[in-house]
């Protein structure tokens, strides 16, 4: 093709532009892929240039925008009745000094998050990439469910300290695991000390068919694993070791405290920024039914697989708020806001807080 051709193309020399049968054929492709590009580079005597940025797109690709815009008409759908003309002015002569207090109280979140990765890894780590880690996950969860990207980020952090593949998908994890419990203690606590009632027809659930679907799934990953050689060699080595490391924080009363107090002190957080939105629009609430709107958007949210719940976070939200005697358009203003602070800006943060990991080599 020439010399010329040869160095146009040496950008393009790269992984992904390999399709997915060549990948699987060729097993490792980085080391060819590096020793055909020194080949073109002595060939033709061009200077290496940078790399293009090539991404090849897949189903899953897709899948997400999709799911995003299911999300985004659920919200539709779910406050057609609202009168958004009237949530906008609302939003317009609300207190811009209590929304400011609110978003900027909210960056302290970050920290929290980071130190409760600090308590689930156990050993020492940098507190500021770590920090601004935890901004670059809202930058990741425009494209990837919330709880996926941070375990994913977590662990291409922690790969760069040392630890093996299991060591840092499972602190991650670990890191989740303790988030989720703490969110369910808050709302067990909290349903119980204040005067709150759900409209909720628990008859009309068929607990049978979910118990049943949920047995079965359990009982085919056991015997899957325990009937497959090569499955079974896979993930029982990489389950002892998770076993081990949640052994280890639960052994460490230190690390156990320090792990659940800051994911505690997060929710409370986050729980004042609401406060503060609640205030700013002028239909306060105690910071308690803030803590049980909040944590329960988060659990409800977190279970449609729509990266960063856009939409259906809005719609709990609001939905929560309503419950707690926030009328409809204040309830949908404070939703809108709160997102706004919480999730929105800091997604712009992150993008930021991603390039400043990446130029540094921490991810």
């Amino acid at each position: 093709v020439g010399d010329e051709a040869l160095a146009a193309a040496l950008p393009f020399v790269q992984p992904p532009a390999l399709t997915r049968s060549q990948r699987t054929r060729l097993g490792k492709t980085k080391p060819l892929i590096a020793a055909i590009r020194d080949a073109i580079v002595n060939q033709t005597g061009a200077d290496p240039p940078e790399q293009a940025q090539l991404r090849r797109i897949s189903p899953k690709d897709l899948l997400l925008p999709a799911l995003s815009l299911i999300g985004a008409y659920a919200l539709i759908g779910m406050l057609s009745d609202l009168d958004f003309a009237a949530a906008w002015d609302i939003i317009e002569t609300a207190s811009w000094g209590w929304m400011a207090l609110g978003f900027l109280v909210g960056q302290l979140v970050f920290v929290f998050e980071a130190t409760g990765m600090l308590y689930a890894v156990g050993y020492p780590l940098p507190l500021r990439p770590l920090v601004v880690l935890q901004v670059a996950v809202k930058w990741i969860g425009l494209a990837v469910p919330s709880a996926a990207g941070r375990v994913t980020m977590n662990a291409v952090f922690l790969r760069r300290y040392g630890a093996s593949p299991t060591e840092a998908v499972t602190q991650g994890a670990i890191d989740g695991v303790a988030g989720f419990l703490v969110e369910v203690a808050i709302l067990v606590i909290a349903l119980l000390s204040i005067d709150a009632s759900l409209d909720l027809d628990a008859d009309s659930i068929p607990w049978e068919w979910i118990l049943l679907v949920v047995g079965l799934l359990v009982a085919g990953t056991f015997i899957a694993i325990w009937r497959i050689e090569k499955l079974r060699d896979r993930v029982l080595p990489r389950l002892r070791e998770a076993w081990g490391m949640l052994s280890g924080v639960a052994g460490d009363p230190r690390r156990a405290f320090g792990l659940l107090g800051s994911h505690l002190a997060a929710r409370l957080i986050l729980a004042i920024v609401l406060w503060f939105v609640l205030h700013a629009i002028g239909t306060p609430l105690p910071v308690l039914h803030a803590l049980v709107a909040t944590v329960a958007t988060n659990l409800l949210a977190g279970l449609a697989p729509i990266p960063g719940g856009i939409g259906v976070a809005e719609a709990v939200l609001t939905s929560f708020l309503g419950l707690a005697g926030v009328p409809a358009e204040e309830a949908f203003a404070a939703a809108v806001v709160f997102r706004l602070a919480t999730f929105y800006i800091p997604a712009i943060e992150g993008f930021f807080a991603m390039r400043w990991l990446e130029a540094r080599g921490y991810v």
